[in-house]
């Protein structure tokens, strides 16, 4: 749900901030399936980028954490506009 993810952009540079890989790698596995149910691709396939470089506590993680910060608040920022228009997502 919309309300689930709300500080989800957050709680990423949260855990950028404080190199996290764990937190990181909790949520990018979360926003994998929720991408893919979403139809939402870019978001899917960055969540599973930084699940995979996160796990291996490799540093590209954040970089791309960054790109999926982005990449969530647009799909967010999408299915609330269609919602508040009386659609569905």
């Amino acid at each position: 749900t919309l309300e689930y993810y709300a500080q989800t952009p957050q709680a990423i540079d949260r855990c950028v901030a404080a190199a996290d890989f764990d937190g990181l790698q909790n949520i990018a596995h979360g926003l994998k399936s929720s991408g893919g149910n979403l139809m939402a691709r870019k978001l899917a396939e960055l969540a599973r980028r930084v699940d995979s470089s996160s796990r291996a506590r490799d540093s590209e993680s954040f970089i791309i954490a960054a790109e999926l910060r982005t990449a969530l608040s647009a799909v967010l920022h999408e299915c609330s506009r269609r919602l508040e228009e009386g659609g569905t997502i």
